[in-house]
């Protein structure tokens, strides 16, 4: 068994790692993988024959993680290895405005960003939540680095997850965490052998108990819809205006921008 958590950043991420942690150990020395330059705030693939290398080495019992794009050859390379493979999105609304708090933090250890300085130097809150929309001078703006992950929505063979299901849902994100590892990998036993029906209940109860930590390295208040309290309407008005084809097709499921916004463009998903 073999499991990468992958994600969009500020999607949470600490509470898929927690789920994986209850059904395997972390990879060592690091359990990063890393595909992109300035880590998981960039857009362009780096050496892409050093993440698949990192991909083929990866040790049975091992959890990996990492903001990991879409590309066939990674993909391919995951597939082949039997790597059972989570994707971790969330309403891209909340992950703008976590992204800009995580900037804002002071922490330089806990909340890295290599354009700290640069979105520092705008002058408030919400021009920083402009830039995460809209793009600031080389790093792009959300939905041009939403489309390089998009297409792992489109994969059959892994498991996608939503954040908000992850704390609204936990009983039923764990089972479906479960089978889907048991289902993936033939087993959740070091041994390999069948799963009776008490492991997996102990396993459920195990990756339920890391699902509903809250004590990840980045972690702030964990709550779905918050992006309300934080978006003007100026800003949910450029969001709408920015919004691409590909995330309203692939988050249908998120409510429609709120009440005040009388005339939303023709297009957008409720």
């Amino acid at each position: 068994m073999k499991i990468l958590i992958n994600s969009f950043p500020k999607s949470g991420t600490h509470l898929a790692m927690q789920m994986a942690e209850a059904l395997a150990q972390r990879r060592e020395p690091t359990p990063w993988m890393d595909c992109f330059d300035l880590g998981g705030w960039g857009t362009r693939f780096e050496d892409l024959d050093a993440t698949v290398r990192q991909i083929r080495s990866q040790p049975d019992g091992t959890w990996m993680v990492g903001h990991v794009g879409y590309r066939p050859e990674i993909a391919e390379a995951l597939r082949k290895a039997g790597t059972a493979v989570l994707f971790v999105h969330r309403d891209l609304r909340d992950v703008a405005v976590s992204q800009v708090r995580h900037i804002e933090d002071p922490d330089e250890e806990r909340f890295r960003h290599p354009g700290k300085i640069l979105y520092m130097s705008l002058g408030s809150f919400e021009e920083r939540l402009r830039a995460v929309i809209e793009g600031l001078d080389h790093y792009l703006g959300i939905f041009e680095r939403w489309a390089l992950f998009a297409p792992w929505l489109e994969q059959g063979w892994i498991l996608p997850l939503r954040y908000e299901e992850m704390i609204d849902e936990p009983d039923a994100t764990a089972r479906r965490f479960m089978n889907y590892v048991i289902n993936h990998s033939g087993s959740i036993s070091a041994d390999g052998g069948t799963v009776s029906w008490s492991e997996y209940e102990r396993g459920v109860r195990a990756v339920l108990q890391g699902l509903q930590e809250r004590d990840g390295p980045t972690f702030r208040e964990g709550r779905a819809s918050s992006w309300r309290e934080a978006f003007s309407l100026e800003m949910e008005r450029l969001f709408v205006g920015q919004e691409s084809a590909l995330w309203a097709a692939d988050n249908a499921h998120y409510q429609s921008p709120s009440p005040t916004l009388l005339a939303p463009p023709t297009g957008w998903r409720s």
